[in-house]
Protein backbone atom coordinates (compact mmCIF):
# COMPACT_ATOMS: atom_id res chain seq x y z
CA UNK A 1 0.00 0.00 0.00
CA UNK A 2 1.39 3.12 -1.31
CA UNK A 3 1.50 6.26 1.75
CA UNK A 4 -0.71 8.85 0.67
CA UNK A 5 1.33 12.48 -0.87
CA UNK A 6 -0.87 14.63 1.32
CA UNK A 7 -1.52 14.22 5.21
CA UNK A 8 -3.10 15.58 7.76
CA UNK A 9 -1.88 15.88 11.65
CA UNK A 10 -3.10 16.98 14.95
CA UNK A 11 -0.59 18.89 16.47
CA UNK A 12 -0.01 20.46 20.37
CA UNK A 13 1.34 23.27 20.45
CA UNK A 14 2.13 24.27 24.28
CA UNK A 15 3.99 27.71 25.56
CA UNK A 16 3.53 26.56 29.19
CA UNK A 17 7.13 26.75 31.12
CA UNK A 18 8.38 27.58 27.87
CA UNK A 19 9.83 31.46 28.21
CA UNK A 20 7.28 32.20 25.71
CA UNK A 21 8.29 30.00 22.53
CA UNK A 22 5.62 27.10 21.71
CA UNK A 23 6.74 23.67 21.32
CA UNK A 24 5.17 21.50 18.91
CA UNK A 25 4.37 17.83 19.58
CA UNK A 26 2.32 15.15 17.23
CA UNK A 27 0.96 12.37 19.21
CA UNK A 28 1.03 10.11 16.24
CA UNK A 29 4.68 10.49 15.63
CA UNK A 30 6.45 9.97 18.32
CA UNK A 31 9.83 11.71 19.10
CA UNK A 32 8.75 14.41 16.51
CA UNK A 33 9.54 18.21 18.07
CA UNK A 34 9.56 21.20 16.23
CA UNK A 35 8.55 24.80 18.06
CA UNK A 36 8.52 28.18 17.44
CA UNK A 37 9.20 31.89 19.35
CA UNK A 38 5.25 32.58 18.25
CA UNK A 39 2.18 30.54 17.72
CA UNK A 40 2.68 31.39 13.73
CA UNK A 41 6.61 30.27 13.80
CA UNK A 42 5.41 27.06 15.43
CA UNK A 43 2.39 26.66 12.90
CA UNK A 44 5.00 27.87 9.95
CA UNK A 45 7.96 25.05 11.02
CA UNK A 46 5.07 22.22 12.26
CA UNK A 47 4.80 20.68 8.31
CA UNK A 48 8.62 20.26 8.13
CA UNK A 49 9.18 18.23 11.32
CA UNK A 50 5.93 16.19 9.67
CA UNK A 51 8.15 16.00 6.63
CA UNK A 52 11.28 14.83 8.34
CA UNK A 53 9.90 12.14 10.25
CA UNK A 54 7.62 10.53 8.29
CA UNK A 55 9.94 9.41 5.85
CA UNK A 56 11.15 6.76 8.34
CA UNK A 57 7.69 4.73 8.73
CA UNK A 58 6.97 2.24 6.29
CA UNK A 59 3.57 2.77 6.46
CA UNK A 60 2.22 6.40 7.86
CA UNK A 61 0.72 6.08 11.73
CA UNK A 62 -2.83 6.45 11.38
CA UNK A 63 -4.14 10.29 12.53
CA UNK A 64 -5.90 10.12 15.73
CA UNK A 65 -9.16 12.35 15.93
CA UNK A 66 -8.26 16.44 16.45
CA UNK A 67 -11.12 16.39 19.28
CA UNK A 68 -9.91 13.34 21.54
CA UNK A 69 -6.40 15.55 21.09
CA UNK A 70 -7.97 18.62 22.17
CA UNK A 71 -9.82 17.19 25.68
CA UNK A 72 -6.49 15.82 26.78
CA UNK A 73 -4.68 18.49 25.97
CA UNK A 74 -6.98 21.55 27.45
CA UNK A 75 -4.21 24.24 28.40
CA UNK A 76 -2.74 23.68 24.97
CA UNK A 77 -3.34 24.81 21.44
CA UNK A 78 -4.32 21.74 19.47
CA UNK A 79 -4.40 22.19 15.74
CA UNK A 80 -4.42 19.86 12.61
CA UNK A 81 -1.11 20.16 10.33
CA UNK A 82 -1.44 19.16 6.88
CA UNK A 83 1.92 18.44 4.49
CA UNK A 84 2.23 17.44 0.90
CA UNK A 85 4.97 14.84 1.25
CA UNK A 86 5.79 14.88 -1.88
CA UNK A 87 6.02 18.67 -2.78
CA UNK A 88 7.85 19.65 0.53
CA UNK A 89 10.32 16.70 0.07
CA UNK A 90 11.33 18.21 -3.22
CA UNK A 91 11.72 21.75 -1.03
CA UNK A 92 13.87 20.28 1.51
CA UNK A 93 16.17 18.54 -0.85
CA UNK A 94 16.62 21.79 -3.01
CA UNK A 95 16.97 23.76 0.08
CA UNK A 96 19.64 21.44 1.48
CA UNK A 97 21.50 21.28 -1.91
CA UNK A 98 21.65 24.48 -2.37
CA UNK A 99 23.13 25.59 1.41
CA UNK A 100 25.52 22.46 1.06
CA UNK A 101 26.71 24.01 -2.24
CA UNK A 102 26.76 27.67 -0.19
CA UNK A 103 29.32 26.35 2.35
CA UNK A 104 31.71 24.90 -0.10
CA UNK A 105 32.28 28.26 -1.14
Amino acid sequence: MKNPDYVIYPAIFDDTNNDGYYTVTFPDIPDTVSQGQTLTDAMEAAPDAIAVALPDYAIYPKPSDVKKIQAQNPNAVVSLVGVNMKEKLKQMRKRTVHQNGDSQG
